[in-house]
């Protein structure tokens, strides 16, 4: 069977934004949890029934193993991160809210339609 072609940023950014539409799919503390709420790492988001923002990110795309970081870059465009910050702490500040996450990923969405974002590799997990 021959290798699928490999999602573009915008794939990703729609497939996990649809991942995480449901509020019950949304966490924070933890890249995804499965049925019981345990935390999985990023090798084991195939089990999870919910997600933080990045953990969508992977769960869509996005490869943590080899750093190709497709969508990333632009979900961190779209929330304008400060340097110092990573996507995580920006998914677990503790006023965050789902509706925010949701917003961010509709920004990343169109800035992917459009191609009006950084190109540079910026992506920060933590």
């Amino acid at each position: 069977m021959a290798d699928q072609p490999a999602k573009t940023p915008l794939q990703i950014l729609r497939d996990a934004r649809e991942l995480l539409s449901d509020e019950k799919r949304w966490t924070q503390g933890a890249l995804g949890r499965d049925e019981n709420g345990v935390l999985l790492c990023a090798d084991q988001l195939d089990r999870a029934q919910c997600y933080c923002a990045f953990g969508g990110l992977l769960a869509a795309g996005d490869d943590a193993t080899t750093g190709d970081f497709r969508a990333l870059p632009l979900l961190i465009d779209a929330i304008d991160l400060q340097p110092d910050a990573g996507i995580g702490d920006w998914n677990d500040a503790p006023d965050r809210t789902h509706a925010d996450v949701l917003t961010a990923f509709d920004r990343a969405i169109a800035l992917a339609e459009t191609g009006d974002y950084h190109s540079e590799q910026r992506g920060r997990s933590s």
